[in-house]
């Protein structure tokens, strides 16, 4: 009986059943072996970092000493509060290193580019981001005046003799 070349060579190539079973448990070996080498690696990875950040973090509150606990507390408001305008503006992180690049070259592109420039100022732009900047100033400075407990400058020392 007459058998064209192509089924004759496919019929050697195609595996057993038995086979079959023994490549893919082969590979299912494999995987565990590099999945369970690949946690070794991040757990490895991970004590690192926690013990640097375990020093680091002693070394902050060391300098922080009294303040530690009002500090502590509003970076954990902030991180809230950040968590929130994340997912009430449907924020998300840019998907690669080229869209960072690319945003922050069409923002110089913009910023050397004079017509954009008188446009802003035509339309109004650069008088309300200069009136933000005014009000930011402005708490800054009331900020200070609460923190001195004085209109201007800070108490005098009574025991300090110049």
């Amino acid at each position: 009986m007459f058998r064209p070349a192509l089924l004759r060579t496919t019929a050697r190539r195609v595996p057993s059943a038995a086979a079959r079973r023994q490549a893919s448990s082969n590979a299912g070996e494999q995987a565990g072996k590099a999945a369970e080498s690949a946690q070794k690696a991040v757990g490895a990875v991970t004590a690192k970092a926690s013990e640097l950040a375990g020093a680091l973090g002693k070394r902050a509150e060391g300098l922080l000493g009294a303040y530690r606990e009002p500090v502590t507390y509003n970076l954990s408001v902030l991180k809230e509060l950040l968590k929130q305008v994340y997912v009430r503006e449907r924020l998300a992180p840019p998907r690669s290193l080229s869209d960072v690049l690319s945003t922050y070259a069409s923002i110089g592109a913009r910023a050397a580019n004079p017509q954009w420039w008188a446009k802003a100022w035509s339309e109004g732009a650069l008088l309300s981001a200069g009136v933000v900047a005014l009000e930011a100033y402005g708490i800054f400075k009331l900020g200070e005046i609460v923190g001195k407990r004085r209109l201007v400058g800070y108490a005098p020392k009574e025991d300090a003799h110049h």
